[in-house]
Order: structure tokens, then C-alpha cells, then sequence
């Protein structure tokens, strides 16, 4: 099933020049290693299922008893209820979060996926959702999340994805792979002179790609998920590097040192 890697031979470095931070980071560290339990397609899985639409939570959680009848599922409708039942229902290997994934709520996600990582180290956290942005996903496998699963895949897949996570494996569907290849080679660090893309964080990058389309502070701030505070700490930074004098030179500057690099 080619859609479900194992970390062992799954690589997304290149991402990092797209995303802020990367993942690679994440992918490289020892923490993988050591959560590795040994666990097979034949163990039996406990998962707390994270959905606020019951109906919609229900009839999911019946797809995938029908796929493996071995799931031990539990259902809530939030982590609060989660960690009110914990006595009760013992060890938890995959806390699968259904999340109806929008720009605005898109950090209060990430606040709940940081927060299983830090209160559940020996717990795997999946999202389920449909995700547009795909530094959203990577911001997302960053801050804790060990598998994506976006509602265009199968039952059957949905269910490998959580066994594979649970024996320390990475879930990522080929889409996201195809789409960081498209972000790569749409990202302005693809195109630019590599002295200058060192300069620059990926985060950088980002707010100099909304720069370049004019956009304002405001506009970088909600598209970037960042206060208008930090945007404004970005650009004179970015100002400050390229010893630009306004926003337009900045532009202007990037522009020429791309073309000095790739000259018609």
C-alpha cells in the first residue's frame, strides 16, 4: 500500500525550505527510536476517537470495526471528557482527532495536538481531517501529530495508517507528498541564489512571498497564523539583511538577485 511509509525509509527533508521549521527535525531525532513498541498488524488497538459530531463520530468508528473487529474504540467529544474517562479505560495507543480543519481554528488544533504530545509522550496522536494548507499538516507532524489521514483515503487505508503509526511508523498520503513537491518549486528559496536563501528562515520566506504580492501586515498576519506584532518584526528583519530601505526594495532587491542567478 504505497500511501503508508514507515519512518525507517520515509524521508520529507526537503520540505523545510516550505514550511516553518520543517520536519526533518522531527523525522531525525531519537524520539521516534525510543517510542518504537514492536507492535503488528495482529495486536489489537485502543483508540479514543475525538469528535464533536456524534452521528458523524459513530457511524466512523462503525467503518472501522467493520474493517478490524479487534479495535478497542472509545468515543468523546473532546480532551477534557477524554481525561475525565482515563481511569477507567487504562492504556490508550492512538488518540484520533476529527477535526473540521479551517485557517481559523487552525491553532487551537495545534495548541490540542501539543498538548497530547506533552501529557501522553507514550501516546500516538493521528488527525483526521481535510486540510488545504499544506504547511498546515507539516506545522501539524511538527508540534507532535504522527499520521495524517484526510477523508479522500479508505477505511481499509485509515486502518493500516493506525497500525503502522502504533508500531512507530509515519502516516503521510502520497497527495501531501506530491503537493510539498509543488510548494517546493513554488517557494521563492527554489529560485533563489543559495548564499541568499541562507540568509532567511523558512518563516522568512514566507512572509517575503506575501510581500512580493503586495499584501499588508494584516493580511501576512492572518494568512501566516501570526500576530501583526511578529509580521512587523519579520519584515525589518528581512529589511535589515538585505540592507533594504522600505518594502518595494526588498522586492526589488530579491528580484535582481534572482536574475543575476538565472539571467535570461
Amino acid at each position: 500500500m504505497s500511501a503508508v511509509h514507515d519512518a525507517s525509509s520515509f524521508s520529507i527533508h526537503p520540505v523545510d525550505k516550505a514550511s516553518p521549521g520543517g520536519v526533518d527535525s522531527f523525522l531525525a531525532g531519537s524520539w521516534l527510536e525510543d517510542q518504537r513498541r514492536g507492535l503488528d498488524r495482529e495486536t489489537p488497538l485502543t483508540i479514543a476517537v475525538i469528535d464533536d459530531r456524534p452521528l458523524i463520530r459513530d457511524c466512523f468508528g462503525r467503518g472501522l470495526r467493520a474493517v478490524d473487529e479487534t479495535l478497542e474504540l472509545h468515543y468523546f467529544s473532546d480532551l477534557k471528557s477524554l481525561d475525565a474517562s482515563d481511569a477507567k479505560i487504562g492504556h490508550i495507543n492512538i488518540i484520533l482527532i476529527c477535526a473540521t480543519w479551517s485557517k481559523a481554528k487552525s491553532e487551537h488544533y495545534m495548541s490540542q495536538i501539543a498538548k497530547v504530545r506533552a501529557d501522553r509522550p507514550e501516546t500516538d496522536t493521528i488527525i483526521l481531517s481535510e486540510i488545504e494548507d499544506v504547511s498546515d499538516v507539516l506545522r501539524a507532524f511538527e508540534v507532535g501529530v504522527r499520521g495524517y489521514i484526510p477523508p479522500t483515503v479508505s477505511l481499509e487505508v485509515a486502518v493500516s495508517a493506525m497500525h503502522l503509526v502504533a508500531a512507530g511508523g509515519i502516516y503521510v498520503p502520497a497527495s501531501i507528498l506530491t503537493r510539498c513537491e509543488q510548494l517546493i518549486r513554488q517557494s521563492p528559496a527554489a529560485s533563489a541564489d543559495e548564499d541568499s536563501v541562507s540568509l532567511f528562515t523558512s518563516r522568512q520566506m514566507l512572509v517575503i512571498d506575501a510581500l512580493r504580492k503586495g499584501k499588508a501586515n494584516k493580511i501576512i498576519a492572518y494568512d501566516l497564523n501570526m500576530c501583526e506584532s511578529t509580521v512587523k518584526v519579520h519584515v525589518r528583519n528581512i529589511m535589515k539583511r538585505l540592507k533594504a530601505r522600505n518594502r518595494t526594495e526588498v522586492v526589488y532587491l530579491l528580484s535582481k538577485l534572482e536574475g543575476s542567478r538565472h539571467p535570461a
